[in-house]
């Protein structure tokens, strides 16, 4: 998982823009990529293109919106790009997408062999110019991180902040009712005129399929086809009704591992342990040190039982992680905090999203409802009290952000014949599969898929989306091949301790366990796929793989074809490739360091098994424990 890094001064980015001569709107003009990119990284051309704060005054102020271009590498590519868009409202499309599609290896080459993908930085967000992010809400993260606060003065104080943020962005002369969904919708054809695209097309995830859905009606005739991963629909308010979908998600956890015998039999009464962990720790809470990842500072983060249900429902946005969930609540009813530790810098620590586009977009659009529509009674009644915060505290702080709200109209169904691919993940826990239901409803072409054991997003849920969307784009009239589809499922992890004790580790669920004393070793009866696991107290990583390799076969001598670093936060991954061209058996090997311990995943497998198996490496890598030795 990556950590933004703010590139460009914060003053520079929030500064608004006065007109431009109008020969500058609507024109390209490159510039140095505003986010970082690995060594091997596919090629990325980056630049800004002018567009006006309102589009009904071509001229009056302008914003300019960060965009990076990954071209095609087809020798004569698809005339209509791939075109990206984050959701939030605020999410940074540039953050978020660039290293992933441009990182070797990366979700980039499912497409650039047809087409170019374009990545638009919304107006409003990181990178582009003005930015509405509040670095007023972070600073009050910082001071109040080892704060027992109640869930009324979370309201308060963080409704103070986003005013402060509101009146600087005021004084530095931004418009805030210029930063809503029209005027985001209507940038995108502008932007594509600007980089010589006639037709596209379009992927949006979470806001992004409301964004998309504005594109839809309002330039249908720019549209090739459309991708809706982990739909909102327009006529349905999502704000009041995330306490009842942190209530639905959480129930769905517990009747999920209740019915796998495994997880039932190591986690037995999750859900009545779950419930008395929330209710100990707003108690007396737990103290679990956290360590921002941008400054290195380690704080004593206060973690009571508000803070649990907010970190396990963001943790569910995240695939690999909800394999993990029950054992997660194991733990922490163990007094164990480990995997707080560990992922909650990357949950907690966010400077990428502008929550000021978030206000302005909200606020424009979406405060059709008042306090009795926010559902605070459930089956949980410590998870719908912790998931209302955000609907409450926005009841208040509208009426003070003061944007301009846009007409009804803009929460009515869009009726389209455009080709639209749909997407929703079985575990999402705050835009379920019914979202898609509902907005298929209105498409006389669609494809919806929901893909079993997937969070938030479903692009990044595994290879079978992935293929699935790429055959949809080769042809979106036609039905894709989801055949991959009926191979998902998901299996809660329980974790077994490797040799040593120095790490543990989630047992693959289904694989036979043939370990030895001085590896984990597991077999996939299906695609005969081997996994070994072991650790040892060294500090060089290729030193420990080596090694590794040379336990389990002596004579192992194969160069290695790839070497490449995988950043998940906590660990840094070093990841070696290797083939024996005699047999077809591809050798996998990666070795992660902590505190003078490498652990290292050896997977022999092949090619043809490779998409099988491929969600073991995000299950082994996001679920690993590395313990300090003794």
């Amino acid at each position: 998982m990556r950590i933004a890094k703010l590139l460009l001064p914060l003053l520079l980015l929030a500064l608004a823009l006065p007109a431009a001569a109008q020969d500058d709107i609507g024109v390209f003009r490159e510039a140095e990529c505003p986010f970082e990119l690995v060594e091997g990284s596919l090629a990325v051309n980056c630049g800004y293109v002018t567009v006006p704060e309102f589009h009904a005054q071509p001229d009056g102020r302008t914003i300019e919106l960060a965009v990076a271009i990954i071209p095609s590498s087809a020798a004569n590519p698809a005339p209509d790009p791939l075109v990206m868009a984050q959701g939030g409202p605020g999410g940074s499309t540039l953050e978020f997408f660039g290293p992933t599609m441009a990182e070797p290896n990366g979700l980039g080459l499912f497409f650039v062999g047809e087409r170019d993908i374009v990545l638009i930085e919304q107006r409003g967000t990181l990178h582009s110019l003005p930015n509405l992010v509040c670095e007023e809400g972070f600073d009050l993260l910082i001071e109040t991180i080892d704060q027992m606060l109640t869930l009324d003065e979370v309201i308060e104080l963080s409704n103070q902040a986003d005013l402060a943020c509101r009146d600087r962005l005021l004084e530095e002369g931004v418009n805030l009712s210029a930063f809503n969904s029209l005027e985001n919708a209507a940038d995108v054809p502008m932007v594509m005129d600007a980089l010589g695209y006639e037709t596209f097309n379009y992927y949006g995830v979470s806001y992004g399929t409301m964004l998309a859905q504005h594109v839809m009606r309002d330039y249908p005739e720019r549209l090739r086809s459309v991708i809706l991963d982990a739909v909102v629909p327009l006529e349905e308010n999502y704000v009041p009704v995330v306490s009842d979908r942190a209530d639905r998600i959480f129930e769905r956890v517990f009747e999920t591992c209740e019915a796998q015998e495994r997880c039932n039999l190591n986690f037995p009464d999750l859900e009545s342990r779950f419930l008395e962990l929330v209710n100990e720790l707003n108690d007396v809470p737990a103290i679990v040190p956290l360590e921002d990842p941008e400054t290195g500072i380690v704080y004593d983060a206060v973690v009571n039982g508000d803070s649990v249900v907010s970190l396990l429902f963001n943790a569910m946005y995240v695939t690999p992680l909800i394999p993990n969930i029950p054992r997660y609540i194991d733990e922490m009813s163990n007094d164990d905090f480990t995997w707080v530790e560990t992922w909650g810098p990357a949950l907690v620590f966010d400077r990428t999203t502008a929550s000021g586009m978030y206000n302005s977009v909200t606020c424009a659009e979406s405060l059709n409802y008042t306090i009795d529509d926010v559902v605070v009674e459930g089956r949980y009644p410590e998870v719908t009290r912790a998931a209302s915060v955000a609907a409450l505290r926005l009841l208040d702080l509208c009426d003070e952000w003061a944007v301009d709200t846009l007409d009804d109209f803009v929460n009515e169904a869009v009726v389209s014949d455009i080709p639209t691919l749909i997407f929703s993940g079985e575990f999402d826990p705050i835009t379920p599969a019914s979202g898609g239901d509902v907005v298929a409803r209105s498409l006389s072409t669609r494809h919806v898929y929901t893909f079993p054991g997937v969070g938030h997003g479903a692009l990044l849920g595994g290879l079978c989306p992935v293929e699935v969307m790429a055959d949809f784009l080769s042809d979106p009239a036609s039905e894709p091949d989801s055949g991959c589809v009926d191979g998902m499922r998901l299996a809660f992890t329980v974790s077994v301790t490797g040799p040593g004790g120095l790490f543990t580790l989630p047992e693959p669920d289904g694989w036979t366990d043939t370990s030895t004393a001085d590896f984990l070793r597991y077999e996939d009866p299906d695609t005969g796929s081997v996994l070994y696991a072991m650790a040892s107290k060294t500090s060089d990583v290729q030193e420990a793989i080596s090694d590794a390799l040379n336990v389990i076969d002596p004579d192992f001598a194969l160069p290695s074809l790839v070497t490449q670093e995988i950043d998940l936060l906590s660990l840094v991954w070093e990841q070696n490739v290797y083939l024996d061209f005699n047999t077809g058996q591809l050798i996998i090997a990666l070795g992660a360091e902590r505190d003078g311990v490498v652990a290292t995943l050896i997977v022999y497998t092949d090619e043809a098994a490779l998409m099988t198996i491929s969600p073991l490496f995000d299950l082994m890598l996001t679920g690993i424990t590395i313990a300090s030795p003794n």
